[in-house]
């Protein structure tokens, strides 16, 4: 025994830490609502999943073998009302999870629910996830027997829907990207070709100027006006082909991307399949 559990305080004592970033000492489970019944050590290390110990929990428990198991939830001493739990109190069924892993230009994980009632109605995901939020009485039973098909079909339909959420959000965030590109490859241009405009605009003044010039004085500083003016008229053009450019660039960038998405690749975990009752 590595460590003393007290579930009504929602702590534990390790006394042997399978890991050297976790000491031993007390542990206290960051709860939402601390009852005031409970005794709360103030001292003692906090416990979240990504602690270190947690973490090193998590993945024991990941690499655990899952066979067939019956589980007994037990809802009547639940401390607080879930009315979607509450619907399937005295009723039995079946329930499958798994991990859902698409990779593309980001990953993303996500655990998938399917359950039925043994009346074959279905169970939704937020009733499966509420359910593993009640205790269970007793330990897991092994069993032999085997699902309905039912509920694989079942889980194969929530696993298609899965991915079609994530080919539409990413089909949103790309349209989004793409549009955010447009409006900022139409701003820079429009800001250089508005500059470029303006000094055309100071030139073509400066040359009727020029015509009208009554001494060679006036004449030589306008010319030497109109120089300038021609300078920064060739530097705002070289600016609007080196702004095309980069919006090329930025364009090219968004297509690598786009491609990135098209290119995903999809992996399905079987975590677990149980028998459950609610009592």
């Amino acid at each position: 025994v590595k460590a003393n559990f007290d579930g009504k305080n929602y702590s534990f004592a390790l006394t042997q830490s399978p890991i050297s970033q976790a000491p031993v000492g007390s542990y206290q489970l960051v709860h939402g609502k601390q009852n005031q019944q409970r005794q709360q050590d103030f001292m003692a290390h906090a416990y979240r999943l990504n602690h270190p110990l947690g973490e090193w929990s998590l993945e024991q428990a990941k690499s655990c073998q899952t066979p067939n198991a019956e589980l007994v939830f037990d809802y009547t001493n639940h401390e607080t009302k879930l009315s979607v739990v509450s619907n399937i109190v005295g009723q039995s069924g079946w329930l499958m999870l798994s991990k859902l892993t698409v990779s593309a230009l980001d990953t993303v994980e996500s655990l998938v629910f399917s359950g039925i009632t043994d009346n074959k109605v279905p169970l939704d995901q937020e009733t499966c996830e509420k359910l593993f939020s009640v205790n269970a009485k007793g330990k897991p039973t092994v069993i032999s027997a085997q699902p309905p098909q039912i509920l694989a079909e079942n889980q194969q339909r929530r696993i298609d829907a899965n991915l079609a959420q994530f080919i539409e959000d990413n089909q949103r965030l790309f349209n989004a990207e793409r549009e955010k590109l447009e409006r900022w490859a139409d701003d820079k241009l429009l800001a250089s070709e508005e500059a470029l405009k303006e000094t055309k605009s100071k030139i073509s003044q400066i040359k009727r100027e020029a015509r009208k010039a009554p001494t060679l004085e006036e004449q030589s500083q306008l010319q030497q006006q109109l120089r300038d003016l021609e300078r920064q008229q060739r530097r705002q053009r070289q600016k609007i082909f080196d702004v095309e450019d980069e919006i090329i660039e930025k364009r090219d960038e968004l297509i690598d991307a786009l491609q990135e998405r098209l290119t995903q690749t999809t992996n399905i975990e079987h975590l677990f399949t149980i028998r459950w009752r609610v009592v």
